[in-house]
């Protein structure tokens, strides 16, 4: 459940709820690229908003580097060139990745490479309590990243701060 204890925290809710969506409805049109996470459905339902994206079965590229060291230079660059020339026809529809690294790209059974973990699913919960009872919070990362938004945040979280 997201709810947020002031006027603002629903302004920055829903402008990040939108985000959210917005940046599904970008992946959802990158359905034909083979490198990046399809995503099979998107909507808003509880007052919050969802993305429904294929499953991924293998590991992660760190875990595999993990598990059997460095990958030979020739080999990753089999590997990252179809990933490269996919995230390319995303970000020519306007959406950032904002977090490529090891941990968000899959290795597959077919021995392909796969990104995931676009920044529209990053969440962090914030514990709240309020007069009603225990309240949580989700907020996505990115809103944190951004400097601009930090003002709207720490105003929106100004009613929690003698409860945590």
């Amino acid at each position: 459940m997201v709810l947020a204890p002031n006027s603002t925290g629903h302004e920055v809710f829903d402008k990040w709820r939108e985000r959210f969506l917005e940046e599904a409805r970008v992946l959802a049109k990158c359905n034909d690229v083979s490198a990046i996470v399809q995503v099979r459905d998107f909507f808003e339902e509880n007052n919050t908003a969802y993305i429904v994206m294929e499953y991924l079965s293998g590991i992660s590229l760190q875990e595999h580097l993990m598990r059997n060291g460095v990958i030979p230079a020739q080999k990753m660059f089999s590997y990252m060139i179809p990933l490269i020339r996919d995230l390319d026809k995303v970000h020519r529809l306007g959406l950032i990745h904002r977090d490529i690294s090891p941990d968000n790209i899959m290795l597959m059974p077919d021995d392909t490479l796969k990104l995931f973990d676009f920044g529209c699913d990053f969440f962090f919960l914030i514990p709240c309590i309020d007069n009603h009872g225990v309240v949580a919070i989700e907020l996505q990362t990115e809103l944190c990243k951004e400097r601009e938004h930090l003002s709207e945040l720490v105003e929106w979280l100004k009613p929690c701060e003698h409860n945590r």
